[in-house]
């Protein structure tokens, strides 16, 4: 029985290794480079570029014709 390998320990021990690994390295796929808003959140400078150009291009002008409320 001392040869025998406890297929649970191996299992355990390979997690919490991955888990330990996972905890060192760092993140390095987000290479997006971010602004910080008026409010301290961060927002990606290409999302925030995105949404320049979309309130751009709507009108908020009043028509004439429009209800009145």
């Amino acid at each position: 029985m001392a040869g025998l390998v406890d297929e649970g320990v191996t299992y355990r021990l390979s997690r919490a290794a991955a888990s330990v690994d996972t905890t060192i390295r760092q993140d390095d796929d987000d290479s997006a480079e971010y602004d910080k808003g008026e409010n301290g959140a961060l927002i990606k400078k290409a999302e925030r570029s995105a949404l320049d150009d979309l309130l751009d291009r709507i009108g908020f002008a009043k028509d004439e014709n429009s209800p009145k409320s």
